[in-house]
């Protein structure tokens, strides 16, 4: 099936910032981190993501060369249309900006005071997203929907762990694209250990 417009990448990539992140997005007594990463697709071709340099639309299969071991499974909500041009619009506001390496502290405060949502809530943060920040606001932008968590709180984790469950218990996500068949049912395990493709 082709990816477009809204759907979400789920990302877990082996690099040391991406080992950095997985403690800090892991809630108590939760499985560890699958996802460390989080981009949306634009259309069967393109994804927005926030990455070290800032955010960047990138092809999806240069993407995937360029990073040969990252496990990656696009979803799609089953519940809505998010191939809107308001989605398109609110996932493009921040194209080309910096990226939000203060969110990424606010998150490891956070985690260090029991995954309170206290530093991300007091700190003003939405010019300078972090990849999570960018379908999370845009979904809640167009739709108020939110992937288990408040916008501004929500991790690649939160997000992942959201449309796993959706996949599993609730019929409100499917899986459109994995890049192998691992990645999909390591994608589902993470919430989930008796659920596999």
């Amino acid at each position: 099936m082709k990816t477009k417009l809204g759907d979400t990448a789920h990302v877990n990539n082996i690099t040391t910032f991406a080992n950095l992140i997985r403690p800090c997005t892991r809630g108590r007594g939760e499985r560890e981190t699958w996802a460390t990463h989080t981009e949306v697709c634009l259309d069967e071709a393109n994804m927005i993501g926030a990455l070290g340099k800032g955010v960047r639309i990138a092809n999806i299969k240069e993407w995937m060369k360029r990073n040969p071991k990252a496990q990656v499974v696009i979803t799609r909500s089953t519940e809505f249309n998010a191939a809107t041009s308001e989605m398109e619009r609110l996932l493009l506001r921040y194209d080309r900006r910096k990226y939000g390496y203060d969110k990424i502290i606010a998150h490891y405060l956070d985690h260090l005071i029991g995954d309170r949502y206290f530093f991300r809530k007091i700190l003003f943060m939405q010019r300078y997203p972090i990849c999570s920040w960018i379908p999370a606001s845009a979904y809640w932008d167009c739709f108020q929907y939110k992937f288990g968590v408040e916008p501004d709180a929500a991790s690649p984790d939160d997000i992942a762990d959201h449309c796993a469950r959706g996949i599993i218990h609730h019929n409100t996500w499917k899986i459109i694209s994995y890049s192998s068949q691992e990645a999909a049912s390591t994608f589902l395990e993470s919430v989930d250990p008796l659920h596999r493709i």
